[in-house]
């Protein structure tokens, strides 16, 4: 009986560390990932802000080149073709932009929608 006891030692043993240590494993796996996880909203965060501060930019340019062919046809005699055509461009450019602002602001509430 004495040889069994031996045995029994490094069996409880193990019997009481692998559980103690499958949830010291648990427990870094999830630290890891809840960071791992932290980062990546991170990084969309950085790259959504990037993404409204480019296209914000590029409406703004875009309603800056809108006023100034504007300005050019307010010049041109009221009935002429040119300026008709050009005034239909400007109302298609407005409604661009409009669409434009709209996917913009959309693209930012995206991703705090349900999962």
């Amino acid at each position: 009986m004495k040889d069994g006891g031996v045995f029994l030692g490094p069996a409880l043993v193990f019997l009481v560390f692998l559980p103690a240590l499958w949830l010291l494993s648990r427990y870094c796996l999830r630290w890891h990932s809840k960071r791992m996880q932290a980062l990546m909203d991170h990084r969309i965060a950085e790259r959504e802000r990037a993404f409204v501060e480019l296209h914000d930019a590029l409406l703004q340019d875009v309603q800056g080149l809108t006023l100034s062919l504007q300005a050019i046809a307010d010049q041109m005699p009221p009935n002429e073709p040119a300026r008709l055509r050009l005034e239909h461009a400007l109302d298609r450019a407005d409604e661009l932009l409009a669409r434009g602002r709209k996917r913009v602001r959309g693209a930012g509430h995206a991703r705090d929608g349900p999962d």
